[in-house]
C-alpha cells in the first residue's frame, strides 16, 4: 500500500480531455493518470488499501450528469456508485473513503448553501450495499473540506456559511473608488444583482428562499417587491428590444424543466417564449443597437440565437465553447458586444 498522504490529486485540461493525475508531493513524480472524454473532474479520494480511486466527476453543461465512481487502478475498470446532480454545486464537490469500506459525499440541498453529508457502503467486491445513508441535517451549510483518522472512526467536516448582500454606490471621478455606498439588503438570504430598469433606478435581483425568486428594489424605496416567483429557480437576465418585456429563464440547468420567458414589464404572468435545447443564458444591450442574444450550450458547443421575445430564435450561430472557434467575425462582435453587459447574476 502506498503512504497515501505523500501523493495529491491534481486535475488538469489537456486538449479536449479532463485529466486526473496522482502526483508524488515531494518529487513530483506522476503515480497514475486518466482522462475523461467529456466530463471534468470535481473531487477524488484513495481506497483503504491504494488500490482504487474514488471520484466525483460532471459534464458541467448537463446539470443532470454528475456521477460517483470508482476506478481500479490496476485492472482499469471502473464502477458508477451514484448518478445525482446535487453532488456538485457550482463545480464544488467532496468525497472520502473510509477504511470500513463506506464511501462519504456531499449532497447539495435546495438551498444555497446547503450540503450535508452522506455515506455509501461497499462491500469487498466495490459493489454498494443498500441505499446512501443522510449522516447530517443540515440549514445554510456548505461542505468545504473532509477528513478521517487513520482508523476511520473520527470525520472532520469543514462547513462554511456565507450569504451575499446587495450595495449601490457612485463611481468618483476617477472612476476607480465608490462613494457613498447604499445597502439595498438587510436580510440573511443570498442575494445576486440582476438587471436595471432603463433609468437606472430600479434594480432587479435574485434572492434564494429556498427556490429562487426575483424582487426589484427601487433606490428611493425603503423595500424590494416580488417580481417574479413559482415552483422553480428563477433568473431574470434583461429588457427586450420593443421595451415591452423582461426576458427570464425558469430551471435553466435542469433538461425537461428549463423554460425561456417573457414577463411583461408591469409584472404579471410570464409567458413560455420557447423551451431551450441546453443550458440558457440571455444576454441584452444596454446601449447601441437594442438587440438580445441566446447562447445554449449543446455538448461542445455554444449556439447563439438573436432572439425576439414572441417570434422566439431568429438566426443562429455556433461557437466551440472548447477550442473558442468561431463561425464568423460577426459572431465576435457580437459577442464582445453582449458579453460587456452580463450581469452578474450566475445562477
Amino acid at each position: 500500500m502506498p503512504l497515501l498522504k505523500l501523493f495529491r490529486f491534481v486535475g488538469v485540461s489537456e486538449g479536449e480531455h479532463s485529466v486526473l493525475i496522482v502526483v508524488h508531493a515531494v518529487n513530483c513524480t506522476a503515480k497514475v493518470r486518466f482522462a475523461l472524454d467529456n466530463d471534468i473532474f470535481l473531487a477524488a479520494a484513495w481506497s483503504p488499501d491504494g488500490r482504487a480511486i474514488a471520484y466525483i466527476r460532471a459534464d458541467i453543461p448537463n446539470a443532470a450528469h454528475v456521477v460517483l465512481e470508482t476506478k481500479d487502478l490496476e485492472d482499469g475498470k471502473t464502477r458508477i456508485l451514484l448518478t445525482d446532480s446535487n453532488l456538485e454545486r457550482g463545480g464544488v464537490a467532496n468525497v472520502l473513503w473510509l477504511p470500513d469500506g463506506r464511501i462519504l459525499f456531499g449532497l447539495y440541498t435546495n438551498s444555497i448553501p446547503g450540503c450535508d453529508l452522506w455515506a455509501l457502503t461497499l462491500d469487498p467486491s466495490g459493489t454498494t450495499v443498500g441505499k446512501p445513508e443522510r449522516l447530517t441535517n443540515t440549514t445554510g451549510l456548505d461542505i468545504a473540506n473532509l477528513n478521517a483518522s487513520a482508523d476511520g472512526k473520527r470525520v472532520a467536516v469543514l462547513s462554511v456559511r456565507g450569504s451575499f448582500a446587495l450595495f449601490v454606490a457612485n463611481l468618483d471621478r476617477t472612476g476607480v473608488k465608490l462613494e457613498q455606498p447604499i445597502r439595498l439588503t438587510n436580510d440573511s438570504w443570498n442575494n445576486w444583482p440582476g438587471t436595471w430598469t432603463p433609468d437606472s433606478q430600479t434594480l432587479f435581483y435574485g434572492s434564494e428562499r429556498g427556490k429562487i425568486s426575483v424582487y426589484k428594489r427601487r433606490i428611493s424605496s425603503d423595500s424590494a417587491e416580488l417580481f417574479l416567483a413559482g415552483p422553480g429557480n428563477y433568473v431574470l437576465w434583461g429588457l427586450s428590444q420593443d421595451g415591452r418585456w423582461y426576458i427570464a429563464t425558469v430551471d435553466r440547468k435542469v433538461t425537461g424543466k428549463r423554460r425561456l420567458l417573457r414577463v411583461p414589464v408591469s409584472g404579471g404572468t410570464p409567458e413560455t417564449i420557447l423551451i431551450p435545447d441546453g443550458e440558457a443564458e440571455v444576454h441584452c444591450a444596454t446601449a447601441g443597437s437594442p438587440i438580445c442574444v441566446l447562447s445554449e450550450f449543446l455538448g461542445k458547443q455554444i449556439v447563439f440565437s438573436t432572439l425576439d421575445p414572441i417570434q422566439g430564435r431568429v438566426h443562429l450561430r455556433g461557437w466551440n465553447r472548447r477550442t473558442g472557434v468561431n463561425d464568423s467575425e460577426a459572431d465576435a462582435k457580437c459577442r464582445s458586444r453582449i458579453f460587456k453587459q452580463r450581469p452578474a447574476l450566475g445562477i
